[in-house]
């Protein structure tokens, strides 16, 4: 019976992504996360998903309580499925290595699988003999962090469609948009802070944007025209730039001056430049005082949490990541400017 709740769960943690997957998480709905909306279509009873729940032996509600972020009962169940061993990262890891064809991603799931067990807190601890196999597991995600999944080329990629998205977001809220070609959540177009149901929330998909845009190559207007056919036909995309190691308050002090170098080239610097100076962040969080923390800690058999025996964890760190991306025609000149 658990094993099949858990394989519930786990084949509908994620059911709540918007379209491009992370891409857009928080972009409509910011003040929803996708782990959220996950739990909202569950527990509706009018979508396909609450709609095969309620013929289950489990309730939506168990399910829900299981891929949210606060702990449920049992324990172990809900670190099974959200946690920071849990089996999405297992599998997205060795899946994401496989596909890009990158060794670093690769570990010893099945040492892994072979080495945890519950403690009498109904916990999942490592006994001794498996803690490099986890360390081994916590090196390979901080690696593919840093070299694949916040691979600039590919932030550029993400940064050039969500600038194409706002500037249609900034038409349809002008009512410059035309009406056959507005990507909408039911009947409301696309915005900021929308407020959605579950229902409306549904009817996006990655096809309906990418209908749009191919509509919007041929767009009147020329912003959203540009940057439509930037995107789909892979031709002067978006490109980061080279740059010196500056402070965050140096490098927006000469944002000014990279929107003057946009404008010479006739570019809105509204849409075609992109700065952002993230903080490095840890990529494993040791057991800490916050709540989350101390549920997510990666423990040993003795109780002792992993990074105080393998110190070299705490060192891990994805980032940072600082990003300038702009129009590729225009780079050179504006790491003039950053020199």
């Amino acid at each position: 019976m658990q094993k099949e709740k858990l394989q519930i769960a786990g084949l509908l943690h994620d059911v709540g992504h918007a379209p491009f997957s992370h891409v857009f998480d928080g972009f409509f709905t910011p003040k929803v996360s996708h782990e959220e909306w996950s739990q909202r279509i569950i527990l509706d009873g009018n979508t396909d998903v609450g709609e095969c729940l309620s013929k289950s032996t489990f309730s939506a509600q168990e399910i829900a309580k299981l891929i949210g972020k606060e702990p449920s009962n049992p324990r172990h169940l809900h670190s099974t499925i959200s946690s920071q061993m849990d089996a999405d990262r297992f599998d997205f890891l060795l899946r994401d290595a496989h596909h890009t064809g990158i060794p670093c991603g690769y570990y010893d799931l099945e040492r892994i699988l072979r080495t945890i067990k519950l403690d009498k807190d109904d916990r999942i601890v490592v006994i001794d003999k498996g803690k490099f196999a986890v360390e081994g597991y916590l090196i390979s995600r901080y690696m593919m962090y840093n070299q694949v999944y916040l691979h600039r080329t590919t932030l550029c990629f993400e940064v050039l469609l969500k600038s194409l998205l706002k500037r249609a977001m900034d038409l349809s809220k002008d009512g410059r948009l035309e009406t056959s070609v507005t990507p909408t959540f039911g009947d409301k177009p696309i915005g900021e802070n929308m407020d959605l149901s579950t229902a409306e929330y549904l009817t996006m998909t990655d096809n309906e944007i990418l209908r749009c845009i191919r509509t919007w190559t041929k767009s009147t207007d020329t912003i959203l025209q540009d940057l439509s056919r930037r995107f789909l036909f892979r031709k002067r995309i978006f490109k980061p730039l080279k740059h010196p190691q500056l402070s965050s308050n140096t490098l927006f002090q000469k944002k000014e001056r990279m929107n003057e170098v946009l404008l010479s080239h006739g570019l809105d610097p509204s849409y075609y430049l992109y700065v952002s100076a993230d903080e490095a962040r840890p990529a494993y969080r040791p057991y800490g005082p916050q709540k989350k923390d101390q549920e997510n800690a990666i423990l040993l058999e003795d109780g002792t949490e992993i990074s105080e025996v393998l110190q070299s964890l705490e060192k891990l760190q994805i980032g940072p990541i600082t990003l300038i991306s702009t129009a590729e025609e225009c780079r050179k000149d504006l790491e003039e400017v950053l020199k």
